[in-house]
């Protein structure tokens, strides 16, 4: 990989290559990931990569910011807990909710969990802040993505 001081010059290839290791690595959680839910999580990792902008009320958050989150303040157990949370059926929308609720422990994530662990906060009062994040935040995907390489893919294939 180029050692580049700017993150943001990463290529999808090489951003794959990060998230192999941190993320998807063989030792990481063995035996106990799945191969759908870590398709899952790479999915909305990578759609958070290339998210041009996301906006929530006045605030307005960077593709750069973004991967500055990803890079530097994301723990896998975040991303675990992300996926884990959403009940729905696979596919891309699941992957970008996936990667929705991602987006709000890493910005919320540090000013919630200790007023939950002194019970001043309860896990349905989480639960309700992250369903009015989720309802008023806007995420412009962009369009290139490990999603559209996919599809790119099978339409050569065909």
């Amino acid at each position: 990989m180029k050692n580049s001081t700017d993150r943001n010059d990463y290529t999808l290839e090489e951003f794959k290559e990060i998230l192999r290791d941190v993320c998807f690595h063989p030792d990481r959680i063995p035996g106990q990931i799945n191969f759908g839910v870590e398709m899952c999580e790479n999915y909305a990792l990578q759609a958070l990569w290339f998210v041009r902008e996301i906006r929530f009320k006045s605030f307005v958050c960077s593709q750069q910011s973004v991967r500055e989150l990803l890079l530097n303040g994301m723990t896998v157990s975040e991303l675990d807990m992300a996926e884990h949370h959403v009940k729905t059926s696979p596919g891309i929308g699941r992957q970008r909710l996936v990667a929705k609720v991602l987006f709000f422990y890493l910005l919320f994530g540090n000013d919630l969990w200790g007023p939950h662990y002194a019970k001043e906060i309860t896990s349905d009062d989480i639960v309700k802040m992250l369903l009015y994040f989720l309802k008023h935040a806007e995420f412009d995907f962009g369009e290139e993505s490990f999603e559209t390489e996919v599809l790119a893919y099978g339409r050569k294939q065909n």
